[in-house]
């Protein structure tokens, strides 16, 4: 019999019974599980509209199924797994994976789990990344331009503020409203459709969009093509 332990190491206990049909001897050994996976790296960098990008790379995998990410907002406190399925092992031993669900000015703390082909997990880290907050407005240019069918419009905040991101036409009359509320600090991406305030799908052209932030506004140009 061959049955895991409910420890964090992985432990096991085998149990091994000898019968001759009349007498039974019963031997148990306890038997820790090594690790499947050694990590030749784990690192975590914050960038900006990215979010967190979290990275590793193995020097051996044996009997590894895949990975999980765990983040926590302390040390030593509850980390809760953010990945939604488990990232499958593959040849090569390199590994990215991205968070990008993180508020700007807060500490986070990531810790990386194996879990083997018999269900056993193992936990590396943890590591720290600070996450920057903006110390000015800012609109960047949209990407992709030209674009079809949507673009990404990115814009950063230094303090809580009501924003506006507006789309134009040509003539300067308001095509879309794509945001209209009070924003943290932070990186904030709003994404077009190339669609009306009605639905309504616009046609090729030049478009405009403007934020408006406290006493902050700019405005950049952009190109759908279709």
């Amino acid at each position: 019999e061959f049955r895991p332990l409910d420890s964090p190491g992985g432990s096991y206990v085998i149990t091994v019974e000898i019968t001759d049909g009349e007498h039974t001897v019963t031997m148990e050994w306890l038997m820790d599980a090594v690790t499947s996976v050694e990590l030749a790296s784990f690192a975590a960098v914050a960038s900006g509209f990215d979010g967190v990008q979290i990275s590793w790379v193995t020097s051996r995998e044996v009997d590894n199924l895949g990975f999980n990410v765990l983040r926590g907002e302390t040390r030593n406190g509850t980390y809760v797994q953010i990945n939604e399925e488990l990232i499958p092992s593959n040849s090569k031993g390199g590994y990215l994976f991205v968070d990008k669900d993180v508020v700007s000015g807060s500490r986070y703390y990531y810790m990386l789990e194996d879990v083997s082909l018999s269900g056993v997990t193992t936990q590396n880290g943890p590591i720290t990344v600070d996450i920057s907050q903006p110390k000015t407005f800012e609109l960047s240019q949209n990407y992709p331009n030209p674009f079809n069918p949507e673009t990404k419009i990115r814009y950063q905040v230094p303090a809580a503020q009501e924003v506006s991101v507006t789309v134009f036409d040509i003539l300067g009359r308001e095509v879309r409203s794509l945001v209209n509320e009070r924003k943290e600090p932070g990186f904030h991406v709003a994404t077009w459709d190339a669609r009306d305030n009605l639905g309504r799908r616009v046609s090729s052209g030049i478009y405009y969009y403007r934020i408006l932030a406290g006493d902050f506004r700019q405005t950049k140009k952009m190109l759908l093509l279709k």
